[in-house]
């Protein structure tokens, strides 16, 4: 990068844009931390290595050029790369998350990460560090399910901390990090994801002859006659989830935000048939008004992504959900997926009572 900016410097008529490769691995192993592109960076090598790679792109903009440095995630595709590597195990019945599958996988499909230089270059609102990842957070457990899945193996055999870092040294570091990376601003200039969810990406690529099978979809509508503002603002306040809440659940609120907007994380617990779950979301995406998306961190889910949507109609609003999740240790849970549909049927059926009676006009 250094060569090429020098050799730029030297021309009398200079492009436009540089759009330059960078890495989410300048943030470094940051847990459950919300990464967005003006989160500090970590330490460690490869986060010097980004660090410096960004500066030697960045002094382009000295002569007035705009340059994008596209911090790319874990890319999936066909034909090599991490996929490859990460699936050797399972073609022996291996397979399964790498230390305790909590810590988070940022990942594009190649076809996202192609589209995205195309777009960087032609979007002249675009500079400076940009994430280069899918809204879509997925954990090693859920990454080591989604590829057992489509290669049609068990995703069982976690491989240990202790163990990764006897075989691989410092690299173990690498893939034991967690980064929580979110793409805010390609979400923000609108930039659509071709392969939104990790199990149909992971599909199309290792089976593409066979339809994903670990996703399942609820949906409901449901018209109040009230103000559209005040319906969004009761939504908006996360300390009405409680009152949305069946009792059954026992359903409390650990920390949340006095005002939710995008990037806000909700720490909750709550009871499922009688058995303790801690349940930690993000709000991935925020249109005031209009819409927001809240998608599951941690919690009884291997994916929950719950779009709510807010349209007037008709001197009132529809209130809507739309809701794709999965459930954890597939293909066993297969046995559970009727009971699960029937629980959120009530307690969605709940939900409606309680908005109903709320805004009674």
């Amino acid at each position: 990068t250094d060569a090429l900016v020098s050799a730029l410097a030297g021309m009398r008529q200079k492009p436009k844009v540089l759009v330059a490769a960078s890495a989410v691995g300048y943030y470094g192993d940051r847990d459950d931390e919300v990464l967005d592109e003006t989160a500090a960076p970590g330490s460690g090598f490869l986060s010097k290595v980004c660090i410096e790679w960004e500066a030697s792109a960045a002094r382009a903009m000295a002569f007035g050029m705009r340059v994008v440095m596209l911090r790319t995630g874990v890319v999936i595709g066909r034909g090599g790369g991490a996929l490859a590597k990460m699936m050797g195990p399972f073609r022996f019945g291996a397979g399964g998350p790498l230390g305790s599958g909590r810590q988070f996988v940022p990942w594009i499909h190649l076809d996202d990460i192609a589209h995205m230089y195309v777009f960087a270059i032609e979007n002249e609102a675009l500079s400076g560090p940009v994430n280069a990842v899918t809204p879509d957070y997925a954990t090693s457990s859920r990454v080591a399910q989604a590829i057992g899945a489509a290669m049609r193996r068990p995703s069982l055999a976690p491989a240990p901390a202790l163990a990764l870092r006897a075989v691989l040294g410092e690299f173990a570091q690498t893939v034991l990090g967690s980064q929580l990376v979110m793409p805010r601003l390609m979400q923000r200039a609108a930039f659509r994801w071709r392969y939104p969810r990790l199990e149909e990406a992971l599909q199309e690529i290792i089976d593409p002859s066979r339809p994903c099978t670990l996703l399942e979809r609820y949906s409901c509508r449901q018209f109040v006659n009230a103000p559209h503002e005040q319906v969004f603002a009761f939504f908006a306040d996360a300390r009405n989830l409680e009152a949305l809440t069946p009792p059954s659940l026992r359903f409390s609120i650990r920390s949340a935000p006095s005002q939710m907007r995008e990037g806000s994380v909700i720490d909750y617990r709550l009871r499922l048939h009688g058995i303790p779950f801690g349940w930690k979301t993000l709000i991935s995406r925020w249109k005031p008004l209009s819409a927001f998306t809240d998608v599951q961190l941690h919690g009884p889910y291997a994916l929950w992504e719950h779009l709510h949507t807010f349209q007037p109609v008709d001197g009132g609003v529809e209130i809507g959900d739309d809701v794709i999740y999965a459930l954890p240790f597939a293909p066993l849970s297969r046995i559970a997926a009727g009971f699960v549909r029937g629980d959120l049927e009530r307690i969605f059926a709940h939900r409606r009572q309680i908005i109903a009676q709320r805004f009674t006009t």
